[in-house]
């Protein structure tokens, strides 16, 4: 709103939230439609790698056939599951976040350090999947297996 009686806006200060729709620019509502379904698959696949894993039978038959993206989820320890879930989880966040308006989702990081998201979450799955390495038994299938359980049903 502009004109004789429109509140001025001091130096420094922010426009109110509701600035976007009262003219200028508004939402990139282009922008918005391509990024939420790339957010909504990335978030798909973040529900998948944390409850994947426990929806699954536990006297199922290992050599069952599945398709080879479970059979690696599977593979990881949980801590690598859920870091790697949480890790999408914040990036699917992030970059709906940076395609919305500022007033919509207020809590992110900057848009102009937007390297640190993804850097972020490289070192979180990154660290986790190098713990698993380091404590890996090769006696047993996966780090967080007790030992001697390997090839029971």
């Amino acid at each position: 709103m502009t004109g004789p009686g429109a509140p001025a806006l001091v130096p420094g200060s922010h426009p109110p939230p509701h600035a976007a729709f009262s003219g200028g620019t508004g939402p990139d509502w282009l922008l918005i439609g391509t990024v939420a379904p790339l957010a909504g698959v990335l978030l798909a696949f973040a529900l998948w790698m944390l409850w994947g894993g426990r929806l699954a039978p536990v006297d199922r038959d290992p050599d069952a056939a599945r398709s080879a993206g479970a059979r690696w989820r599977d593979g990881l320890t949980e801590a690598s599951r859920l870091s790697i879930g949480l890790a999408a989880m914040g990036i699917a966040y992030h970059a709906l976040s940076y395609a919305m308006p500022a007033s919509w989702l207020p809590l992110r990081v900057p848009p102009e350090r937007w390297y640190i998201v993804p850097l972020a979450a490289v070192l979180f799955v990154g660290g986790s999947m190098l713990v698993d390495r380091l404590l890996a038994d090769p006696e047993a299938g996966r780090p967080d297996e007790p030992r001697g359980t390997r090839g029971r049903v």
